[in-house]
């Protein structure tokens, strides 16, 4: 059976978008949240907590907590305080932006120790290292630089899934998104990736950014996650298509499904390991505006929208339904999809 891990991303990142998130675990419509650890707050896990909690009553699966790694918004955990993650003209150890960070000035070493700083924060909240769920990237900038994530791998010391950096929509990679009828509406996340792209300062970080265009060079860094022993899905299918709606969900469901047949022929053959077709539907939530100040590339308006698609009733059916066992895609989160085969 095809396996859909549906991931929140940014919670820590303000409370609207934590209440959202919380929200939607306890709908069950989220199997897994990406923190960001150097910005949420003790009593904010702790509610992230409880709502885990009383979501694993009600559908029997645990969502997973994983790390959003983020060197790009709010302030550094590492105690280097000479950092190169670090804006010297700002107070506070606060990181550069994804708009003034220049890439090639990151000194390997920085990164690592701040990747340690991190999942080290998040293994005290979770118990240990073999319950970080999975990780991933904020503004995906890591997984986007060969470099970033060279020293990211050195610095995991467990055998943690990692968000897939190949894209459905990607040529090459089914399911193709233009067989879905409403695929040629505007993504709103184009729109703001484009702006981010367009506001970055530094040249080193465009060509970063440019990279999400290469497929050639995600397949290559999903290898590597996997040949450091870190599974990945095949592909995550970035924001929603177009929409978010149910209509797409439900296409998603569809084609996973048709997927899951052509992969039981090639599985034993490929790198992938698993006898599942594992894919990730990523997601930015928020039950509100609230704050209209943050700097962000995916704004709070659009977080919205996404919150209230989750929320509707028949969205919330179908997702029961899912977690019924009644349609042929199993919800889960990163470890019960890619560690239990």
């Amino acid at each position: 059976m095809a396996k859909l891990i549906i991931t929140a991303d940014d919670y820590g990142l303000c409370e609207a978008a934590n209440d959202g998130i919380r929200d939607c675990i306890k709908a069950g419509a989220v199997t897994s949240v990406q923190v960001l650890v150097n910005m949420v707050t003790k009593n904010e896990m702790i509610k992230l907590k409880i709502a885990i909690d009383q979501a694993a009553i009600k559908f029997g699966k645990r969502c997973g907590i994983g790390l959003h790694f983020n060197t790009t918004q709010g302030a550094a955990l590492g105690s280097n305080a000479g950092s190169t993650l670090v804006d010297q003209q700002q107070n506070g150890n606060q990181f550069y932006s994804i708009k003034t960070i220049d890439c090639d000035q990151v000194a390997n070493d920085d990164l690592k120790a701040e990747c340690r700083a991190q999942l080290d924060a998040l293994a005290d909240f979770v118990d240990g290292y073999t319950n970080i769920d999975s990780i991933s990237s904020h503004h995906n900038l890591h997984f986007f630089d060969a470099r970033f994530t060279d020293a990211i791998l050195e610095a995991v010391p467990e055998e943690i899934p990692f968000r897939s950096p190949v894209q459905w929509r990607s040529p090459g990679q089914e399911p193709d998104p233009r067989k879905y009828k409403d695929w040629y509406e505007t993504m709103p996340v184009f729109k703001d990736s484009f702006i981010t792209f367009q506001e970055a300062q530094e040249d080193s970080t465009k060509w970063v950014l440019n990279n999400a265009a290469d497929t050639k060079f995600l397949t290559g860094q999903r290898t590597k996650m996997r040949e450091k022993n870190h599974r990945t899905p095949v592909n995550c299918s970035e924001q929603w298509y177009g929409q978010p709606s149910h209509n797409c969900l439900v296409w998603i469901i569809k084609e996973m499904d048709r997927l899951q047949q052509e992969y039981n022929s090639i599985c034993l053959k490929k790198e992938h390991k698993i006898k599942s077709y594992v894919s990730e539907l990523y997601t930015h939530i928020a039950s509100s505006a609230g704050n209209q100040q943050l700097d962000l590339t995916y704004a709070m308006p659009r977080r919205v929208a996404e919150y209230n698609v989750w929320k509707l009733y028949k969205v919330k059916t179908l997702l029961e339904e899912c977690h019924k066992g009644f349609h042929p895609v199993e919800l889960c989160s990163y470890r019960d999809a890619l560690l239990a085969d």
